[in-house]
């Protein structure tokens, strides 16, 4: 891995070292330019979103569908109070089985339909 920097992500004259190592590392003709990019884009800061995706393009990962129970119970609770704190969210993940992501993704979707 290429290191550059100290998690300063402002160009400044106090960081102007960096600067100098990282044209180093580009004018080397034994650079390999696809593992250098690479490694820039997995570690450097970047718009979470982004970085997210990365991270789950990287490992893999696929979408978990819910189950019949898990759509009837957050249907359940949406019918009950269609405004959902934090709390209720969390509170909502534990009980069905899902991660507080899933449970905010549906009930905002949800929300979103039921506006129309």
């Amino acid at each position: 891995m290429y290191e550059i920097g100290n998690g300063d992500d402002k160009l400044s004259t106090k960081n102007n070292s960096e600067l100098n190592n990282l044209d180093r590392i580009l004018s080397n003709s034994e650079t390999d330019m696809n593992n250098f990019i690479g490694d820039m884009l997995k570690y450097c800061p970047c718009d979470a979103v982004i970085k997210k995706q990365r991270i789950y393009k990287a490992k893999n990962i696929k979408r978990k569908r819910k189950s019949k129970t898990q759509v009837k119970q957050l249907e359940k609770e949406f019918k009950k109070n269609s405004s959902w704190s934090k709390e209720d969210i969390q509170r909502l993940s534990k009980q069905i089985g899902l991660n507080r992501d899933q449970v905010y993704k549906w009930f905002w979707d949800n929300k979103k339909k039921s506006d129309f």
